[in-house]
C-alpha cells in the first residue's frame, strides 16, 4: 500500500506532454499553415500553404527543430527544391528546380557545411552564392542582379561581414568599395558614379564617420570637405544629377542631431526641424516648392504629437487639429481658400467621435451628424440655403432607423432614396 501511495504521489511531479494542433489562415481565407506543438513546441509533420492553396513546402519537426527531409513547391505545384536536416542545419541532399521543374542546383551538406546558390523566383538567374559554415555565412560571397551582373562581393566571418568588400552599379561599373570588422564599416570606403568618377571617400571608425569626408558631383568636382570625429560633424548631401545640395545637418555619434534642413532641387527648402538622437523632435515645418509652408506639424521621438496645419499652394490655412500618437484627437478644422469653414468633426485616437459640422461656400450650415466608434449614431440633420430643415434622421451604428424630409417652404414630404 505504501508503495502505491508512493507511485501516485510521483505522477504530478512527472506532469504531462500538452499535444495541440496548429492552424493560421491567409487574409484570403485559405490555409497557410497546419502542424501540431508539444509543450509549446513544433513537432511532426507541418504544411505550409500558397494562397492559392497549392502546399508551398512541407516537412518534420523535432523539439522545434527541422529535421529530416523537406519539400519545397512553387504555387503552381511544381517542385521547388529538396532539402535535408540535422538538428536543424542542413544535412544531406539539397536540390533547387525552377518554374518548370528543371534542376538549378544539386550540392551536398554536412552539419551546415556547404556551398549554397540561391536563384531568382521567376528566371531561375543565380541572385547569390558562397559557403556555409555550421549554418552560419563564411568565406567569400557573391550577390548577382537579374540580369546576371554582378552586384557586391565580399568576405564573412561568423556570419557577418569581415574584410574588403566590392558593390557594382548594374552598367558593371563599381560603386563603392570598402571594409568592414565584424559587420561593422571601418576604415577607407571610396564610392563612385556609374559613369566611373569618384562620388566620396570616407572614413570610418567602428561604424561611424571618423575623418576627412569628400563628396564630388559626376564630373569630378568638388562638392563638399569635411572632417568628423567619432561620427560628429556637419553633413552634407546632395543631389545626383547636378549637384545641388540635398540637406544638410549635424550628426553626433552618427545620429541626426540638432536642426536639419532638406531642398528641393531648385534650392528652396522642402522641409526643417529638429532631431534627437536620431528622431524628429518639436517642431517641424514642410514646403511647397514655390516657398510656401505646405505643412506644420510636431513630433515626439519620431512620432507625430501635437498641433498640426496644413496649407494651400496660395497659403491659406487648409485644415488644422491635434495629433495623438499619429493620429487625429480632438477638434479637427477644414477650410476652403477663400477661408471659409467647410467641416468640423471630433476624432478620440484617430475614430471620428461626437458632432460633425458641414458649411457650405457661404458659411452656412448645411449638416450634421452624431458618430460614435467612426460611424453615424443618433441625430444626423441637412438644411436647405435658406436655413430651413432638408433631412432628418437618426441612426444606430451607421445604419438607418427612421427619417423625416420637407420641403424649402417647411412642409413635411416623402424621402427620396
Amino acid at each position: 500500500m505504501k508503495k502505491l501511495l508512493l507511485l501516485f504521489l510521483l505522477i504530478p511531479a512527472i506532469g504531462f506532454s500538452q499535444t495541440e494542433p496548429y492552424q493560421f489562415y491567409h487574409d484570403n481565407g485559405q490555409l497557410k499553415v497546419s502542424g501540431q506543438k508539444i509543450d509549446g513546441n513544433k513537432e511532426g509533420i507541418w504544411k505550409y500553404f500558397h494562397e492559392n492553396g497549392e502546399i508551398n513546402e512541407e516537412g518534420n519537426y523535432k523539439d522545434d527543430k527541422i529535421e529530416g527531409l523537406w519539400n519545397g513547391y512553387w504555387n503552381n505545384g511544381v517542385k521547388k527544391y529538396i532539402i535535408n536536416y540535422k538538428n536543424g542545419e542542413y544535412h544531406g541532399e539539397l536540390t533547387r528546380f525552377d518554374m518548370s521543374g528543371n534542376e538549378l542546383y544539386n550540392t551536398q551538406f554536412t552539419n551546415g557545411n556547404g556551398y549554397m546558390k540561391r536563384f531568382f523566383d521567376e528566371t531561375g538567374q543565380l541572385s547569390s552564392e558562397g559557403p556555409l559554415r555550421n549554418d552560419n555565412y563564411e568565406g567569400l560571397w557573391k550577390y548577382y542582379f537579374e540580369s546576371g551582373q554582378l552586384i557586391s562581393q565580399g568576405n564573412y566571418k561568423n556570419d557577418e561581414r569581415d574584410g574588403m568588400w566590392n558593390f557594382y552599379h548594374e552598367n558593371g561599373e563599381k560603386e563603392q568599395e570598402g571594409s568592414y570588422t565584424n559587420g561593422t564599416l571601418d576604415g577607407l570606403w571610396i564610392g563612385y558614379w556609374d559613369n566611373g568618377e569618384k562620388e566620396y571617400v570616407v572614413t570610418f571608425k567602428d561604424g561611424k564617420y571618423h575623418g576627412r569626408l569628400i563628396r564630388f558631383d559626376r564630373y569630378g568636382n568638388e562638392l563638399y570637405n569635411t572632417q568628423f570625429t567619432n561620427g560628429n560633424g556637419l553633413q552634407k548631401w546632395f543631389y545626383e544629377e547636378d549637384g545641388q545640395l540635398r540637406s544638410e545637418g549635424r550628426l553626433k555619434n552618427g545620429d541626426n542631431e540638432g536642426i536639419w534642413t532638406y531642398y528641393y532641387e531648385n534650392g528652396q527648402v522642402k522641409s526643417k526641424g529638429n532631431y534627437t538622437s536620431d528622431n524628429k523632435n518639436g517642431s517641424w515645418i514642410y514646403y511647397y516648392e514655390n516657398g510656401k509652408t505646405s505643412t506644420q506639424t510636431n513630433y515626439q521621438d519620431d512620432v507625430e504629437n501635437g498641433t498640426y496645419k496644413s496649407y494651400y499652394e496660395s497659403g491659406k490655412l487648409n485644415v488644422s487639429g491635434n495629433v495623438l500618437d499619429e493620429e487625429r484627437d480632438g477638434l479637427w478644422k477644414w477650410y476652403n481658400e477663400n477661408g471659409k469653414l467647410l467641416t468640423t468633426a471630433n476624432y478620440e485616437e484617430g475614430i471620428k467621435e461626437g458632432l460633425t459640422k458641414w458649411y457650405n461656400e457661404e458659411g452656412k450650415l448645411s449638416s450634421t451628424a452624431n458618430y460614435k466608434n467612426d460611424e453615424r449614431n443618433g441625430l444626423s440633420k441637412s438644411y436647405y440655403k435658406n436655413g430651413k430643415l432638408d433631412w432628418e434622421a437618426n441612426f444606430s451604428d451607421g445604419q438607418l432607423n427612421s427619417q423625416t424630409c420637407w420641403d424649402e417652404e417647411g412642409n413635411e414630404m416623402p424621402c427620396m432614396d
